[in-house]
């Protein structure tokens, strides 16, 4: 017998199998469910499945519309595999479903019967080679949607120690998080200076040219000869105590004014009564060199940066913060800087700005920090590593390991009591590493699953617990 193809063996099945043959009730509020499998004991291939139902009353019942889903669950990196069904009336309460199994395993059925408008579903287990459907809980009626009861899974305390799983209770508890970004320092422009000129002329000669070096406000950098400058300063000798009359010689005061010449200047012009043939220009400000566009000898128009002069002792760090975490940031916010070549020491800082526009294509905006207190080494275009300390408040939560995410829903196992869970779809907030905020789904006080959900996971499945995982 065990010799002969599977189709002969089946059609032989057939013609001897009583009606009894592994055949099994399952009652719920309304109806009963009597199976008869050929071959008795399910194998890879085809096989039918003899479904009689009867009512309440035990009369058969011919009008209903069944429907058999049959499924394996993914596990590992093999995925979910649907096996085709076929459910044909055969009158007398008997509806017929044959159905194709690719391998041999265990295997989900579900059944559903809709009949004069009330659904019910039934849940079972098949493994081939062994005979009969094992119940996986009561039946499921549908008026719309399912029905809270239908999602319990009875998993048992056993079960439940096998997998290992813990329970925590869902409490308001106070939810932090620590935001890591990367930064980059710059110059504080608003300590810079150009050193420009009014006038044209020539660079006489030059005393400090190089980039990096350190001046004082006053330091001597260059000398320049201007015709221009030396035309104005002669034309302001000539009209001093001469028959020009004030008005002109006023004239002449206010284009050395025009010029860049400051009272004092003028007042040594006019002391000395002898034209400037060089001038001696000097550092604006205090700070460091950091551009140089002149050499002796050469030329340069009115306007024309002669030197850049920066104050790098107050500069600035600018972090990349994803969009997500920058409504979580404030201005005035405490932040902690670190260089990369002292990870052990760390600096205060605070957020000085947070950039109104966002960097096109790559979802990140800048964070402008200011350090509180001395950092050595801090130069322009040094990395910096930044952590924001953000306090999101107190809500209730659970751990974060209790959630079980499915594509765009996410779950959690509250216990029932009893060895029982409830598969609940909750909606999330804010989360640090341990705790994720619960805005509807828990309540606090309720015992949830911390551990052992992604098995957990795959008895729901066995079971269709879960509402977005049932078949159609």
């Amino acid at each position: 017998m065990k010799h002969l193809p599977w189709m002969i063996r089946l059609a032989l099945a057939l013609i001897v199998a009583p009606w009894f043959t592994a055949s099994m009730a399952f009652a719920s509020t309304e109806l009963k469910l009597t199976f008869t499998q050929q071959p008795p004991a399910p194998e890879a291939g085809a096989n039918i499945l003899d479904i009689k139902l009867q009512d309440e009353k035990g009369q058969a019942l011919d009008k209903a519309e069944v429907h058999l889903s049959v499924w394996m669950p993914s596990m590992g990196t093999m995925p979910r595999m649907n096996a085709k069904a076929m459910v044909a009336p055969q009158g007398s309460g008997v509806y017929r479903a044959t159905y194709d199994l690719a391998m041999a395993g265990t295997w989900v059925i579900v059944i559903s019967v809709d009949s004069g408008g009330s659904k019910q579903t039934f849940n079972y287990t098949l493994t081939t080679g062994s005979a009969g459907l094992i119940s996986n809980g009561a039946s499921t009626t549908h008026a719309g949607e399912s029905s809270a009861q239908s999602q319990i899974m009875p998993v048992g305390e056993g079960r439940m120690q096998q997998i290992g799983v813990r329970f925590a209770e869902a409490k308001i508890v106070p939810i932090t998080k620590s935001l890591r970004a990367a930064g980059l320092v710059e110059a504080d422009n608003t300590r810079r200076t150009e050193l420009t000129l009014r006038y044209s002329g020539y660079v006489e000669s030059q005393f400090r040219g190089r980039v990096g070096d350190h001046v004082t406000a006053g330091t001597p950098l260059i000398t320049v000869y201007s015709p221009e400058l030396a035309s104005a300063e002669s034309e302001f000798l000539q009209s001093h105590g001469g028959d020009s009359g004030a008005a002109l010689h006023q004239s002449t005061v206010d284009r050395l004014r025009n010029l860049g010449l400051t009272t004092a200047d003028i007042a040594r012009v006019k002391k000395a009564n002898a034209v400037d043939k060089t001038v001696v220009i000097k550092a604006p400000q205090t700070g460091t060199i950091l551009e140089v566009n002149v050499r002796d000898g050469a030329s340069f128009s009115p306007g024309q940066s002669l030197y850049t002069i920066g104050d790098l002792s107050t500069a600035y760090v600018v972090g990349r913060v994803f969009q997500q975490d920058l409504v979580d940031l404030r201005v005035g916010q405490p932040v902690s800087l670190t260089l990369p070549e002292d990870e052990g020491r760390s600096y205060k800082g605070h957020v000085d700005l947070i950039y109104p526009s966002m960097s096109e294509g790559e979802g990140t905006g800048n964070v402008r920090v200011v350090a509180d207190e001395p950092v050595p080494g801090l130069r322009p275009g040094l990395y910096v590593d930044l952590r924001f300390p953000i306090n999101l408040g107190s809500h209730v939560a659970v751990p974060t390991t209790a959630i079980l995410y499915s594509g765009l829903h996410k779950y959690v196992f509250i216990d029932r009591g009893g060895g029982k869970l409830e598969p609940k779809e909750v909606t999330t907030g804010k989360s640090s590493e341990d705790w994720t905020e619960i805005r509807s789904g828990v309540n606090a006080g309720e015992r949830v699953a911390a551990s052992g959900t992604f098995l957990l996971s795959s008895e729901a499945q066995l079971q269709s617990a879960l509402p977005k995982w049932r078949s159609p």
